[in-house]
């Protein structure tokens, strides 16, 4: 098994993040832990959306699970920041640390699938700026 780290931001107070935003950063943290696992059938199951659409076909395939725990080996994922744009909606920025000389940046928009905010998905996944 891949040792890989998984680092949270500073816990936020009430006063600076909704419920909703908080559970998206949960939601990311999980996200990113499977990654790492290469656990493709949980990551399958935080997806919808566009990033759905685009990864699925990868992510059924039994070999792409060995080369997600491998890409990831010794990764650090820290989540940066978040803010909820839309009553749904929270973008979560994140950094992915794979070596001293290798780190990205993504953006990710978490959204809610029915009324009472109790299903959260992530749809979308873009690179973003360091």
């Amino acid at each position: 098994m891949a040792l890989v780290g998984l680092m949270a931001s500073a816990p936020l107070s009430a006063a600076q993040a909704s419920d909703l935003e908080i559970r998206a950063r949960n939601l990311v943290s999980h996200y990113f832990s499977a990654l790492m696992q290469g656990d493709t059938k949980t990551v399958l199951r935080l997806i919808d959306g566009e990033l759905l659409l685009n990864r699925k076909e990868l992510l059924e395939n039994p070999e792409y699970s060995e080369y997600l725990s491998r890409n990831y080996r010794n990764s650090t994922v820290s989540i940066r920041d978040s803010r909820q744009v839309a009553d749904n909606r929270v973008e979560v920025d994140a950094s992915i640390k794979k070596s001293a000389e290798e780190q990205f940046t993504v953006l990710l928009l978490v959204e809610s699938m029915d009324e009472a905010d109790e299903v959260l998905l992530i749809v979308s996944e873009q690179d973003a700026a360091n």
